[in-house]
């Protein structure tokens, strides 16, 4: 019930509402990971990176096996947005080797090496990512197309950028 009403308010644009109705449910129950994660992933989306780490963190503490994967990943975001690319890498590997199946950690790590001009390795997490989804991951293959673009490969580009008009029509903006 709590997830609905900080995902609501936040969606209504009421982000800190969202962020006081999770830190006052923290008050009375301050080891609560899902909603350390929510105001985690809030934090990011607001750029309070470090309060989003301390949340993050706070939540890897508690050792819920099934979590630490996005609790990671998430953390990892926090730490590539602070240009902090190592801690960043840290986070995103090790929620890798503990959930290979999730696309969200290749594309973030893809994302992690763009912002640092690694495009050849920025395509093989982007790879990794649609190879685990392919024909719904519209965000890997724009992904993917922008660091063929760095590196001059225009023809790989545009593949990519069909690819996601051929699974979402409506996405015309990504030519621009």
């Amino acid at each position: 019930i709590f997830t609905t009403k900080i995902s609501g308010l936040y969606s209504e644009g009421k982000k800190d509402e969202a962020i006081k109705y999770a830190s006052d449910l923290l008050k009375k129950a301050p080891t609560n990971i899902t909603l350390l994660w929510y105001r985690g992933f809030y934090y990011n989306r607001m750029n309070k990176y470090y309060l989003a780490i301390e949340d993050l963190t706070k939540g890897l503490e508690q050792n819920v096996d099934s979590l630490k994967p996005i609790l990671l990943s998430e953390r990892g975001l926090s730490y590539s947005k602070l240009k902090q690319y190592d801690q960043a890498l840290l986070d995103y590997n090790e929620s890798i080797k503990l959930n290979a199946k999730n696309p969200n950690a290749y594309l973030e790590k893809g994302n992690l090496f763009q912002s640092m001009s690694k495009f050849d390795n920025a395509i093989e997490e982007y790879s990794s990512a649609i190879a685990l989804s392919p024909e719904s991951f519209v965000l890997a293959y724009r992904s993917r197309s922008s660091a063929y673009c760095a590196k001059g490969d225009y023809e790989s580009a545009v593949k990519d950028l069909k690819k996601c008009l051929s699974i979402n029509p409506k996405l015309g903006y990504i030519y621009i």
